[in-house]
């Protein structure tokens, strides 16, 4: 039986697979020819409690706390009986099997990633109580030797939750993303940001439209978001509506140096301006 979370039982009656005798095929097992595969760490954790009795190993129902790079996983979660017979015959003495269930705090923290009312909290909240794993281990040498079950509803569920928290943090990047594109087009488009004239001038008119807030709004990479924005969309639209206005004035006999000074600009960039943009 899978008591890595597998548990593997060939059409036995219970204990010669290390299964409490009248034990009966857990629901959710999935055939699988003459086996049957169950994704089930309660049967996992009595399956061993069942072996280890059996043989001289001391049990210990807690698990030590290894460095990960200390810990080596057993390749067949189905093989719990091969686990325990290799602890033996690799001379252990003690091993560690611990039980985690299902806990409020780890339902809270996907009421915070995904909210309480969201339909997958509610799955989740419905198998409180319930085991989620089973962790077997010895230690020789300092290297602990671990087989792990996971019940199969979890691990289901746990990366539907996954996949669901993924979709909540893109929408949220997103609606953080078209809040500031908002914030940024707004403030180019202020009249008082195209007449500054320098950097400085520009982050005091963006902080003084935040009411002095802009070191919490990303400071100076917001104001040079502003004024890309500004360079790209509304100056163009500005000058065309300058140069428009400076034929006007030349069409009425107004001299380049009289248009340049109503507009309040040098006759050099008057050129610049009616080469740039020609007439509509």
């Amino acid at each position: 039986m899978t008591w890595a979370g597998l548990a593997k039982a060939k059409r036995c009656g219970g204990s010669c697979c290390g299964l409490p005798s009248g034990a009966t095929k857990p629901a959710g097992a999935v055939a699988d020819g003459d086996d049957v595969l169950v994704f089930d760490p309660d049967l996992t954790h009595l399956g061993v409690l069942d072996c280890v009795e059996k043989t001289t190993l001391i049990l210990f129902e807690a698990a030590p706390d290894l460095p990960e790079r200390s810990v080596v996983d057993w390749p067949d979660p189905a093989d719990y009986l091969g686990f325990v017979d290799t602890a033996v015959k690799a001379g252990a003495t003690i091993l560690y099997v611990d039980r985690f269930e299902l806990d409020s705090r780890r339902i809270e923290r996907e009421e915070v990633r995904l909210g309480a009312d969201h339909k997958l909290v509610g799955e989740l909240r419905s198998h409180e109580g319930e085991t989620i794993s089973v962790l077997a281990m010895w230690v020789l040498h300092g290297i602990g030797h671990a087989l792990t079950v996971m019940a199969d509803w979890y691990v289901d569920l746990d990366e539907r939750l996954d996949t669901a928290a993924m979709a909540v943090a893109d929408q949220e990047t997103a609606g953080r993303r078209a809040k500031r594109a908002d914030l940024v087009i707004e403030l180019a488009n202020l009249p008082e940001f195209a007449a500054a004239k320098n950097e400085a001038g520009r982050t005091r008119v963006v902080d003084g439209h935040l009411g002095g807030l802009l070191q919490f709004q990303g400071g100076p990479m917001l104001v040079q978001e502003v004024k890309d924005y500004f360079d790209t969309h509304v100056l163009p639209g500005i000058e065309a509506d300058m140069a428009e206005r400076a034929r006007e004035l030349l069409d009425a006999k107004k001299s380049k140096k009289d248009v340049a000074a109503v507009l309040g600009i040098g006759t050099t960039k008057l050129d610049n301006l009616l080469a740039r943009y020609p007439a509509r």
